[in-house]
């Protein structure tokens, strides 16, 4: 199944859970005390395409003003989770210099790569957009970074997952009962082929973060410039 196929199919089936009522709501985004927290690597649009995602948002809002949408600060890929969110976790026993060698060991010789936004697609909790890679640059230093860490001591939780395979980013959360179930699926099948933009993707960044990678708790650790070696 190629990434069309997959956000096809995602798209469907969570279309049909929002009709039925099967969804999902996220009790926990406003918790003060969630302290769920990760290591990630990421990328994010540039600021052009994240205006674009913005007014696709506030036309969202009109018909579900309650959910839970992100500003253009906390808009991302993620790239790889190198520390999937736990529970209490602190960098105060990382060495993350080393953290920051290995990926920056597993980059060298990546150039600047292209990514399609186009079209949204859901799960029975959220609203993502479709990322669409015009390169195979992505899984590369994704393969590249799962192998870096595979071969090392460091602490991470990457053989608990399966290979990321799409580039999408969440913009919208559930977290209260919709107001209209048939107006929801009927607005997401309007802009099902909405058009975003494309952006060049030139560095990543290694960040500290919450389950949501808000802003104000999120502290970036590293910038790793994309450049093709000479």
């Amino acid at each position: 199944m190629d990434i069309a196929e997959l956000y096809e199919t995602l798209y469907q089936e969570s279309r049909q859970k929002f009709l039925a009522g099967n969804y999902q709501v996220d009790a926990r985004i406003d918790d003060p005390l969630d302290t769920r927290r990760g290591l990630t690597l990421i990328l994010r649009p540039d600021a052009s395409v994240g205006e674009s995602v913005q007014r696709f948002l506030r036309d969202l809002q009109n018909i579900e003003p309650r959910q839970y949408c992100y500003p253009q600060s906390d808009v991302h890929i993620t790239v790889m989770p190198i520390i999937s969110c736990i529970e209490g976790f602190t960098l105060s026993s990382l060495p993350i210099d080393r953290y920051i060698q290995r990926i920056d060991a597993a980059l060298r010789g990546i150039s600047p790569f292209c990514i399609d936004f186009s079209g949204i697609t859901a799960s029975p909790s959220c609203i993502l957009v479709q990322g669409f890679p015009r390169d195979s640059s992505l899984k590369k230093i994704r393969d590249l970074v799962r192998t870096a860490f595979a071969a090392g001591n460091l602490y991470q939780t990457l053989e608990q997952r399966y290979p990321m395979r799409t580039a999408h980013a969440t913009v919208c959360r559930l977290k209260e009962k919709l107001q209209d179930q048939s107006a929801f699926a009927r607005f997401l099948h309007a802009h099902r082929h909405r058009e975003f933009g494309t952006f060049m993707v030139k560095e990543l960044e290694l960040v500290f973060n919450d389950w949501y990678l808000r802003k104000e708790h999120l502290q970036v650790l590293h910038r790793f410039s994309l450049y093709p070696e000479k």
